[in-house]
């Protein structure tokens, strides 16, 4: 009975979820285990989004995500793995996007982040900042050119990679 509820809700939000968004709820489940270890990197991953029209080609995104990842560690590394048998990240998602033109469309996004493993309570390094700027040229759906494309350009900041400065972001899709 269960799944069929689940089944009839992702039918029902299938038929009637309009967005810019590719997803507006996933649900992920990885496993990878190592070829030369025993060590194993398991994630599971739920997140979803909600566009809020506010304006002509204009939307207010709200969305979170919810990652857990369950690292089963066996070798010996040079720090200590102990307490790295489960991490915890949670994203609240917020983003605006809107024309400018016919086939331009400008897109900002701001995601608070905690990521923890509860090994003990909270503090300020477990809270992060995430987010980017992005200009998207759309012509996928055009009839009046012979290759329709796609085209997504701009910056993202990730305070989780180590690296902290705004990584460019690109994106090109042409149908053939």
């Amino acid at each position: 009975m269960m799944r069929f509820l689940l089944l009839s809700i992702i039918i029902f939000i299938s038929n009637v979820g309009y967005s810019q968004l590719t997803d507006l709820a996933r649900l992920e489940y990885s496993f990878i285990p190592s070829s030369k270890s025993e060590d194993q990197y398991t994630r599971l991953r739920l997140s979803a989004n909600y566009p809020i029209k506010v304006g002509k080609d204009s939307y207010f995104v709200v969305g979170g995500e919810y990652a857990r990842i369950l690292l089963n560690i066996n070798e010996d590394y040079p720090f200590d793995t102990s307490t790295l048998d489960a991490l915890n990240i949670l994203d609240l998602n917020l983003g605006y996007t809107f024309k400018t033109s016919e086939h331009w469309r400008i897109g900002v996004n701001l995601a608070p982040r905690i990521a923890t493993t509860w090994n003990q309570s909270l503090n300020s390094d477990d809270f992060f900042i995430n987010g980017g700027v992005f200009f998207i040229n759309d012509r996928s759906k055009a009839t009046d050119i012979k290759k329709p494309y796609r085209l997504i350009f701009g910056a993202t900041y990730n305070a989780t990679t180590g690296i902290p400065f705004p990584l460019p972001f690109l994106s090109y899709y042409r149908r053939v």
